[in-house]
């Protein structure tokens, strides 16, 4: 394949490298300025710039985002290249690609960012086209004093406080008690207080430990291909305790269009979207479950832009990033295996946000034999007297392992040995028994269980797709 990859962050780079190693050429556009995204953001810290566009040095060439996009149009053959854009606040870069003539690709649009920046238009989509789905209350807040406030004038009950800047954590307390959780929250907004306050925040009415399901559904060229669903854990402890993270260990599990959850999480509306797209199209829409009354609630939209971590489960269902691509272009369902598993690995040596920590940027290592199911975030190639990873130190996220089969043992087990192959100072992930266990309500085998229970029936064909 001949692939242009667009990115900021460089957070598609563990793909563009595995697509690199399987023989592609990959050209990655990185873009230099956040000025140049247009969407708002805040200027960006010099140092943290610097280490942006460092990540990835030594390991592949990465060439301006605009400077690219003027060679582009010189290309005539425009249907022999692939473009991707890994993550929808693109969307300026993607508009100017399909302007040139460019179909084939992953194309996010404004709308797509805005379903992420912008809650209300997404709970007004939910209202409109999702009868199967409630929504959890919400109110929000510019300081924390008016938080405070509306926390203590309702005792009896619980919240989860979002932030509105990437700064801000997402924090949820694990307390089942309303009253212990209220102050919990407080400590938390007062202790994040500069981030939350920066764009404003959201509190969120909590359902206690509710069951967590996130449909997807992938098409291309405005036909669907195929529907798999991720289940996470993003607590960063044992038991889904302590402070969230992205995500920290998750199954994908192959479903069918058929199965009664894609009725809920994908009605027509979506399909319709589809259909006005050019390239692959990526929707999915987590579902909260009150395990007390089976009441369903709408979490999030994560609006044609992958999933990470559950891309690389994909990739490893796929037997490979290429194959993973070449089938959604092709129209076929790239998923060979029926289970997907990734845990996410983490530097716990940092200090604080930024680049402060408590040592230097430390030596990685990894088994070959290992080296399919690894997807490292942040990654620098040195040479001294030999050439040797290392960590760029930027965030906490350090590196993902991924494996797939048939069963969800054998997916835990393969992919347990990818992480256990990857040599890093200070590297912390969640233990592979907490993975298969099922010992509390919300764990993943509990989840997939319930899932198998209650909506895995293949009666209800979605009559959409």
């Amino acid at each position: 394949m001949k692939i242009i990859a667009f990115t900021y962050d460089l957070i598609g780079a563990p793909i563009f490298y595995h697509w690199m190693k399987e023989g592609n050429t990959v050209i990655v556009a990185q873009i230099k300025d956040v000025e140049s995204l247009k969407n708002g953001d805040k200027p960006e810290d010099p140092e943290q710039k610097k280490a942006r566009l460092e990540n990835y040095d030594g390991v592949f060439d990465k060439y301006d985002a605009k400077k690219v996009l003027k060679r582009m149009q010189s290309i005539k053959q425009k249907d022999d290249w692939f473009i991707f854009f890994d993550f929808n606040n693109l969307w300026r870069f993607a508009d100017a690609v399909q302007k040139m003539g460019f179909k084939n690709g992953f194309f996010p649009t404004e709308e797509d960012h805005l379903f992420e920046k912008d809650r209300q238009a997404a709970k007004e989509v939910v209202e409109k086209y999702y009868p199967g789905l409630k929504l959890v209350e919400t109110t929000e807040y510019k300081t924390i004093e008016e938080a405070k406030a509306y926390i203590e004038v309702n005792p009896d009950k619980m919240f989860v406080a979002k932030g509105n800047s990437d700064d801000a954590d997402t924090f949820c307390t694990d307390s089942e008690i309303p009253a212990l959780g209220g102050m919990e929250l407080i400590n938390a907004l007062e202790k994040g207080k500069k981030d939350y306050e920066s764009m404003g925040f959201i509190l969120e009415e909590k359902i206690n430990n509710p069951i967590e399901l996130t449909p997807q559904i992938v098409f291309y060229d405005g036909k669907p291909v195929f529907t798999d669903m991720d289940i996470e854990n993003k607590p960063i402890g044992s038991g889904s305790i302590s402070i969230q993270t992205g995500c920290a260990s998750c199954l994908v599990k192959k479903t069918e269009f058929k199965d009664e959850i894609n009725k809920i999480a994908f009605p027509k509306y979506v399909f319709d979207m589809a259909k006005k797209r050019k390239g692959m199209f990526v929707w999915d829409a987590s579902i909260l479950i009150d395990p007390k009354t089976g009441e369903k609630y709408f979490g999030e939209f994560c609006s044609n832009r992958l999933g990470w971590d559950s891309v690389f489960a994909e990739i490893a269902m796929s037997g490979g990033a290429t194959m993973w691509i070449q089938n959604i272009m092709n129209g076929q369902n790239p998923l060979q295996k029926e289970f997907g598993a990734t845990v996410r690995g983490f530097v716990m040596a940092k200090k604080g946000k930024g680049l402060s920590y408590e040592m230097p940027m430390s030596e990685m290592e990894w088994m070959e034999k290992e080296d399919k199911k690894l997807f490292v975030y942040e990654m620098k190639f040195e040479e001294k007297d030999e050439l040797k990873a290392f960590n760029m130190g930027v965030s906490t996220d350090l590196m993902v392992s991924a494996s797939a089969a048939d069963n969800l043992p054998q997916a835990v087990n393969s992919c347990y040995k990818g992480i256990k192959g990857f040599s890093f100072k200070g590297l912390y992930y969640r233990p592979k028994f907490d993975f298969l266990s099922e010992e509390y309500p919300t764990s993943i085998s509990n989840r997939l269980k319930y899932y198998d229970e209650t909506f895995a029936k293949n009666n209800n064909p979605n009559d959409q797709a």
